[in-house]
């Protein structure tokens, strides 16, 4: 089975914390993109955009400070769901790619979150 790049690729966030996302059709989905150029990384935390570093070498993984834009979130379900994206990305320590699944672990190994790469057109 061909894996998808972490770097250069669109994941899609599929899972936090074991919980299926929340999508909303007036928000852009929860995604990341790591940049295959340099150790950055950006996207969306549902209601915000979200950027920042990450440290990467093997299947270690680690994102330095993020930032996010600071745009009202007007579903009290979608704020919580992107302030828990926020808090398990610091979490994460690792990464596991399977096909197009992508896990991100933390310390002890759990999911910390699920994604899916997108083909985009």
């Amino acid at each position: 089975m061909e894996h998808r790049p972490l770097r250069g690729t669109y994941w899609k966030v599929v899972e936090l914390g074991g919980a299926k996302v929340a999508v909303s059709d007036r928000v852009q989905e929860p995604h990341l993109n790591f940049s295959a150029s340099e150790l950055r990384v950006s996207g969306s935390s549902g209601c915000n955009r979200l950027m920042g570093s990450f440290e990467h070498q093997g299947a270690a993984l680690k994102f330095g400070p993020l930032a996010g834009t600071r745009m009202a979130c007007l579903e009290p379900a979608l704020a919580s769901q992107e302030q828990q994206i926020f808090t398990q990305l610091q979490r994460v320590r690792s990464y596991r790619i399977h096909g197009d699944d992508l896990a991100l672990l933390d310390a002890t190994g759990q999911v910390s979150l699920k994604l899916q790469s997108v083909m985009l057109r």
